[in-house]
């Protein structure tokens, strides 16, 4: 890039660069850790903590005189507390997986379940005595009491009562512990008490000075993962105790112990934390075995008192006074303010040497400092120059030999040698390209100066002296160099202002980007674990480099900023890239990315170059405007993840149990979920993404910890709850839930009502197949009857019945036979009507018999007699065509009608009924009968009208009972 806008950028980024330096507030103190201070809620009402747990899945539970409290970084919940036992202190403290109990200066135990935390405890013992401490193992709950010694019950029946144990050499108990072998530690006033469990009976052992602890008063004690017991005594410091040898091996730091009591022990990584009643927290370095006070000054606002350190899930640990309870990541990070008095802030450049040696510059000068132990010591200011003036660096680097070179803006670069610090002074004089230095590097006798007059490559020759080889070697146009890096194939890699990376193989420079990228400005370079070449491109984030391919890191990745300044590799598999909002640790093989100051509430870091630099054990220093950060584990800062913790679930307001797979009525529609986003370094700035499948795809981002859900149909839903920042593999809370179906949707129902729905066709089918084939068969019986009844009305015997009665009318009454003819005449009309009618009224059939009955009443004279007393109100309803027809030719052909021995035939209305009956008088020679017109009878009122009509005979009557049918 050339011209005088490509000098104004250049000029605006180093003003904005260290701008800062000069109006940075000089600081008073150094801050030796990193903390969130948590004050009691209004719902505590000023009351002291009294006891302190985490529990398995990340909440914090507070005790105080007469309740206990749930803490998840934002709010306090109380719990439910009985009455009677408002008036004394929560003396303890203990989760057990589902279970959260809570000892009590009485002596009382009490016990809330993980689901029932919203209703009452249940009291489990009085112990009479303060509760102190309560563990478990596979065979037993043990309790401990500061004067009536330890309880036990046994793990095989929970709902047990505790006993006490017998004969304990002193009962006064502060601490207890569980090993894997099943055996009981007990930290009490008459030494370090062993229990153990033998064919069902207690065997006690007693330490003290004979096994070489250096006081009789234990106060506490702590298990650590290497099986290794840490004891804290009320004088003698504190000691390692081996559980197998049982021999205490003493502590160095801890000879001519000053601090007073030993409170609390917990071991996190490589140091061990103490309390401590005289000095407050101490911490131990196992390994270098070295104790400090911690932190070195009060800024750190720590309680006077701290009664309980307990280890957190955030990997970290609490510390609990009276007044507040702190989250911390011990020395996992500190920001100094100061070393040694001398001001640390908004640093320009930063360096660690192979001497173990901490190099930084700002705006008061150079300064060095010792980083061989636990503490950054002796530090003192570097002169650079004969005038004494404050001259601050660019960029620092260490030579092969041991040398440190110091690169400034404007005046060329310094090298100091690594032991006397004597100095020479290189400048464009010498050779230097030009005296604005913006990094230095090299790699074995031969060093490289980004300038901004481009690159300057010099070598130390055999006799120890800087000879510069050439001018420029980044190639034409590209004058302005931010950096130079020689990866493990020597191969030599530039960082241009706007002529993206050049790389320089064998002496030669090769194309390695594509045309997109070079008009690139690039910052910074690094090569990363996996060989992998980052680059840093302002306003567009990071770029990697590898096999000739490219891939982009950007925010929308997960970068705090598209503007990074500094890369480094660290010793665990993460780079850390500094810009302007601060550092982000990006795993170097799967591009994860954690926003590290953003993550734990950090100061933004000095937005220079070269302000990051790795110490020879791992431990990390990233300049920032309040001071110099110091990192340690830098692996466990990265993955440690915000817990998503579900609270409550509700449907219709009515709570569920989540504990099995949730299962819905198919009105349980209201479906609300209460969760907690537990982050305690920075709880207020967790944001959540929020999905719901099953209903749609759509994600959303709140900070609400409850989320309602309306009107939901029937399905099955996962509802995914992750941390807003998380990247999409990070750990989600997800809850499976199925609303079910109404009866009538669910898939068995519907495929039984098809089945049933199809065998009701079938039968419908069927039974209509049956309907039709019977009517069918009624109508043919009908047909055949009328052909038969019409047949038997003109048979020969009907003809000369009636041809006689007829011809004796004619010769006795005249007149009466020409009726005769007429009625005959009308009878055969009649039957004809209503041949195809399958219901008459009743009056039409009445007229029908009259005329039968007349022609029958001819030929019988007086012995027939038929009497018909129907009420008018009968006759509109409806009758099958010629039944009392066929009723009275059935009382005809099988009784005997004679003058003698008349036969009386009656119709009448009784009990809704159409009763036609005659007097029983059979004939002695039967006529051959089928059947017929009964059955037909039947038949037909059962198919046309549903109804049966009914049949009685007895010795001296036959009466059938016809319903009449209404007509519709």
């Amino acid at each position: 890039m050339k011209g005088s806008n490509a000098t104004a950028r250049i000029a605006g980024f180093f003003l904005a660069v260290m701008l800062p330096v000069f109006s940075a507030t000089q600081g008073l103190f150094s801050q030796q850790l990193f903390n969130r201070n948590f004050q009691p809620g209004y719902q505590i009402d000023g009351n002291k903590i009294t006891a302190m747990t985490e529990d398995s899945r990340g909440f914090v539970f507070l005790g105080v005189r007469g309740g206990v409290y749930g803490f998840d970084g934002v709010a306090y919940h109380p719990l439910p507390f009985p009455d009677s036992l408002k008036h004394y202190d929560v003396s303890m403290l203990a989760d057990a997986g589902q279970q959260l109990f809570a000892g009590l200066s009485s002596g009382a135990l009490l016990c809330w379940t993980n689901t029932g935390m919203d209703q009452l405890p249940e009291l489990l013992m009085q112990a009479g005595a303060p509760v102190t401490d309560m563990v478990f193992n596979s065979r037993h709950t043990w309790i401990s009491t500061y004067g009536n010694g330890i309880w036990f019950r046994s793990e095989v029946d929970d709902k047990s009562l505790f006993t006490k144990v017998d004969k304990l050499p002193d009962e006064s108990v502060y601490d207890l512990h569980a090993d894997d072998a099943g055996k009981l530690w007990a930290a009490t006033d008459g030494g370090l008490l062993q229990i153990s469990s033998v064919d069902g009976a207690f065997e006690m052992a007693v330490f003290g000075p004979t096994e070489g602890l250096p006081d009789l008063l234990v106060t506490c004690l702590y298990l650590d993962e290497e099986n290794q017991l840490w004891l804290g005594f009320q004088d003698g410091g504190f000691c390692s105790f081996d559980p197998v040898s049982h021999q205490a091996q003493r502590i160095k730091a801890a000879e001519n112990w000053q601090a007073g009591r030993v409170i609390k022990i917990i071991r996190l990584e490589n140091y061990l934390w103490m309390s401590t009643a005289g000095q407050g927290m101490l911490a131990y370095h196992l390994y270098h075995r070295q104790l400090m006070a911690w932190p070195e000054n009060e800024t750190a606002e720590l309680p006077q008192r701290i009664f309980q350190l307990t280890r957190s899930t955030l990997r970290g640990f609490w510390m609990a006074g009276p007044e507040k309870i702190i989250w911390t990541t011990g020395r996992q990070i500190e920001l100094h303010k100061q070393i040694n008095g001398l001001n640390s802030e908004a640093t320009t450049a930063l360096f660690a040497d192979s001497r173990n040696r901490l190099w930084w510059s700002n705006e008061g000068g150079l300064f060095v400092c010792d980083n061989t132990g636990i503490e950054l010591t002796k530090a003192r200011k570097i002169a650079l120059g004969p005038t004494g003036k404050a001259t601050y660096a660019s960029s620092i680097w260490e030579d092969s030999k041991g040398n440190i070179w110091v690169g400034t803006l404007d005046e060329g670069v310094f090298m100091l040698d690594g032991r006397d610090f004597s100095i020479q002074h290189f400048t464009e004089k010498d050779g230097l390209v030009n005296n604005n230095v913006l990094s230095v590097s090299g790699k074995g006798n031969q060093l490289w100066f980004a300038t901004l007059g481009g690159l300057s490559v010099a070598e130390i020759n055999p006799a120890g002296k800087l000879v510069f080889l050439q001018g420029q070697a980044a190639g034409a146009g590209t004058n302005y160099i931010y950096d130079v890096l020689a990866d493990h194939r020597n191969n030599l890699w530039i960082a241009t202002d706007g002529q993206g990376i050049r790389k320089v193989e064998k002496g030669r420079h090769v194309e390695v980007l594509p045309d997109s990228l070079r008009r690139e400005v690039v910052y910074t370079l690094e090569e990363a674990a996996d060989g992998a070449i980052w680059a840093a491109i302002p306003e567009k984030g990071l770029v990697r480099l590898k096999n000739d391919s490219l891939w982009w890191l950007r925010a929308s990745d997960g970068l705090s900023s598209t503007t990074i300044t500094s890369i480094i590799q660290t010793a665990s598999p993460y780079l850390i890239a500094v810009g302007y909002d601060g550092f982000n640790l990006i795993n170097a093989w799967t591009g994860k990315v954690v926003r590290g100051s953003k993550h734990y509430g950090l100061p933004s870091a000095q937005s220079g170059l070269g302000v990051v630099t790795n110490a020879a054990d791992g431990t990390v220093f990233i300049g920032t405007i309040e001071g110099i950060l110091r990192l340690e584990s830098i692996g466990d800062l990265a993955n440690r993840e915000p817990l998503i913790q579900l609270r409550r679930i509700t449907a219709n307001l009515e709570a569920i149990d989540y504990s099995r797979p949730i299962s819905l009525l198919p009105d349980q529609r209201q479906v609300s979920v209460s969760f907690a986003g537990l982050w305690y370094p920075q709880p207020e700035q967790i944001r959540f993404r929020v999905s719901l499948s099953g209903r749609d795809t759509t994600t959303f981002e709140t900070r609400d910890q409850t989320l309602h859900f309306g009107k939901l149909d029937a399905g099955v839903y996962k509802l995914g709850i992750q941390e807003a920042d998380a990247e999409n593999n990070g750990e989600a809370l997800e809850i499976d839930f199925t609303i079910r179906k109404p009866l009538w949707q669910q898939t068995w129902f519907i495929i039984l009502f098809l089945i049933a729905g199809a065998g009701l066709i079938y039968y419908w089918i069927k039974a209509r197949e049956a309907k039709i084939n019977a009517r069918q068969r009624l109508l043919r019986e009908k047909s055949e009857f009328e052909y038969r009844n019409l047949r038997s009305q003109v048979n020969p015997h009907f003809l000369f019945n009636s041809f006689s009665t007829l011809i004796a009318l004619i010769e006795n009454q005249g007149n009466d036979a020409v009726a005769y003819v007429e009625k005959l005449s009308d009878f055969f009309r009649q039957i004809l009507e209503h041949r195809d009618d399958t219901f008459i009224t009743i009056s039409e059939e009445l007229q029908l018999l009259q005329t039968y009955l007349f022609l029958q009443q001819k030929r019988y004279g007086k012995g027939f007699v038929a009497r018909i007393e129907l009420p008018d109100a009968v006759l509109p309803t409806l009758i099958p065509p010629m039944t009392l027809q066929m009723l009275a030719e059935n009382a005809l052909k099988h009784n005997i009608a004679s003058k003698d021995n008349p036969l009386e035939l009656r119709i009448y209305f009784e009990e809704n009924m159409v009763v036609v009956s005659n007097k029983l008088q059979l004939r002695s020679s039967k006529e051959a009968s089928t059947g017929l017109g009964l059955r037909n009878i039947r038949e037909r009122y059962q198919t046309f009208a549903g109804l049966q009509p009914t049949i009685e005979q007895t010795d001296k009557s036959f009466r059938v009972l016809l319903p009449p049918i209404k007509s519709h």
